[in-house]
């Protein structure tokens, strides 16, 4: 996706290091989705990833940059690009599907087997929304709890339920078949990713490196 390349203009460089953090998902499962026209404008650019779902210190670990997936952005006091939205949707595999059923309405979610993006006891509740803007709250079985979104993804692929993600997550897997859109014209919001990096120095030149 260009818009990673131009989200990050603030901080790459033609030729030397460029050090990113990113949440885990974004590096398992998206990367093939804008590292190719990355390299492909900076082939001269070592690019150091450092993935995971922790809140990495900028300065203290020498990051350049940091790419943060939410639907309200905290303020952190760095300066944020928007590099792009995505809707949270719901998939399935065909496999799930062809055992449980097609979903027809909102409503039939409470009887199916939901993955759940989070780590606390709380029942699991989605906020579904129409196209014209209804909204209707569902309350499905929860089959897996789990703070990691990698995992809810190859739960989803392996036909253990419903899941909840990201459009930009879920894409590649949607358009290869490996994943089927539950209720297509309907989703659970709209998240952004952000970049978040310092405007001048970078972290590493504070830290001398």
């Amino acid at each position: 996706d260009p818009l990673w390349s131009r989200g990050l203009g603030d901080v790459y460089k033609r030729q030397g290091v460029l050090r990113i953090t990113l949440p885990l998902a974004v590096g398992a499962i998206e990367l093939g989705d804008w590292l190719p026209e990355f390299e492909q404008q900076f082939p001269e650019l070592e690019l150091q990833l450092l993935c995971t779902d922790r809140l990495v210190d900028l300065v203290a670990e020498g990051v350049d940059a940091a790419v943060r997936i939410s639907r309200q952005l905290p303020d952190s006091g760095l300066q944020a690009r928007l590099l792009t939205h995505s809707p949270l949707v719901l998939v399935a595999s065909p496999a799930y599907l062809m055992r449980q059923g097609v979903v027809q309405a909102p409503g039939q979610l409470s009887e199916h087997r939901a993955l759940a993006f989070a780590a606390g006891p709380a029942p699991l509740r989605w906020s579904v929304v129409s196209g014209q803007g209804a909204v209707t709250e569902v309350q499905p079985h929860t089959a897996l709890r789990t703070d990691s979104v990698a995992t809810i993804f190859e739960a989803a692929r392996a036909g253990r339920g419903i899941a909840a993600l990201t459009w930009h997550t879920v894409r590649s897997a949607v358009e290869r078949g490996q994943l089927v859109r539950v209720l297509p014209c309907f989703h659970l919001g709209q998240y952004s990713y952000h970049c978040l990096l310092y405007t001048s120095p970078s972290p590493r030149d504070q830290r001398g490196s």
